[in-house]
């Protein structure tokens, strides 16, 4: 066999909403704490953004070992506060919708039974960035359509 496949299996929209928690948006000298999102807070894997039924952004964070920004309470911090704001376009387009955004996390365990793969098999991370890539594609959320 001279291919290596791999199945993407793609939650629908519906069912991200389901899932999501609403996290606030901390406006400049407001706090913000990840105990919102309760046990992921410590792990890796791919997040989505919606407001109103509206997918905003997706995106990653990718356990990169040493990196303060691999798991979503450091990752989210960067994007829902102000202060930590390095996309500034991305906190912007989160504070204007006026109310509490609707996260829906999976961890590296979820993604592990979404993306699967024959031989060899992908690591944890290979699969959260294919995974992170297939919801984007499935969604084409504005947020990843800002400038980098």
């Amino acid at each position: 066999e001279k291919i290596m496949t791999i199945t993407i299996n793609v939650p629908v929209k519906a069912e991200i909403l389901k899932r999501s928690i609403p996290v606030k948006v901390a406006a400049e000298g407001e706090s913000w704490s990840e105990k919102q999102l309760g046990d992921y807070a410590k792990k890796p894997g791919v997040y989505v953004h919606a407001f109103n039924k509206e997918i905003l952004y997706v995106g990653l964070a990718s356990g990169q070992e040493g990196s303060k920004y691999g798991i979503f309470g450091a990752r989210l911090r960067r994007e829902f506060t102000y202060k930590g704001a390095k996309k500034k376009d991305l906190y912007n387009l989160l504070a204007s919708k006026k109310g509490l955004i609707d996260v829906c996390m999976f961890d590296y365990t979820e993604i592990d039974s979404l993306v699967t793969s024959d031989k060899p098999k992908l690591s944890p991370k290979a699969k959260a960035f294919i995974f992170e890539q297939a919801l984007t594609a499935a969604f084409d959320p504005p947020g990843n359509r800002l400038q980098k």
